[in-house]
């Protein structure tokens, strides 16, 4: 399974979430997500903050999610070397 669709499942974030979600924003140590922003639609594709402060929030992901973020982030950084 790809990692997103497992953190997908596994979080509860909505696909807006998901889709803003930047590697700064993985807390491997504490095994956690930062959710600050979210993709809308509407004249194009933005991404945008919250309107309220208290959206912004941390979310547990277990062990397993953690390290098929960090492989995906490995791989995708290995093909980045790669390309340039």
């Amino acid at each position: 399974m790809l990692p997103v669709f497992f953190v997908e499942r596994i979080s509860g974030l909505r696909k807006g979430e998901l889709a803003a979600l930047l590697w700064s924003n993985l807390e491997v140590e504490r095994k956690a997500l930062l959710v600050s922003k979210w993709v809308v639609q509407g004249g194009g594709i933005k991404v945008t903050r919250p309107k309220t402060a208290t959206y912004a929030r941390k979310i547990s992901i277990p062990q397993e999610a953690v390290n098929l973020l960090v492989q995906e982030q490995a791989v995708i950084e290995f093909v980045k070397g790669q390309i340039q």
